[in-house]
């Protein structure tokens, strides 16, 4: 959402730092960034290594999953390089 899109129709610009920025002003010291499947967690991944008070959740949310848990796990294994 901070990429300004939600259920595909673009509403506002990316602001994914200013939302960030804000959160440490408030006093905020750490974020957990999640993503509800697959490229949404590479995307909480990529997010979570810009800085080192984000630490980021590989997600998949059940109701999402529509693939086996094998491909599941394999494809979250090589997202965290293991």
């Amino acid at each position: 959402m901070s990429k300004g899109i939600y259920n595909g129709k673009k509403y506002h610009v990316a602001d994914i730092v200013a939302v960030l920025s804000r959160a440490w002003s408030a006093g905020v010291d750490r974020i957990i960034v999640t993503g509800g499947f697959l490229e949404e967690s590479k995307e909480a991944l990529a997010i979570a290594e810009t800085d080192a008070r984000l630490f980021c959740m590989v997600d998949v949310h059940p109701t999402r999953c529509k693939v086996t848990v094998d491909t599941l796990l394999n494809a979250i294994l090589k997202l965290l390089n293991v």
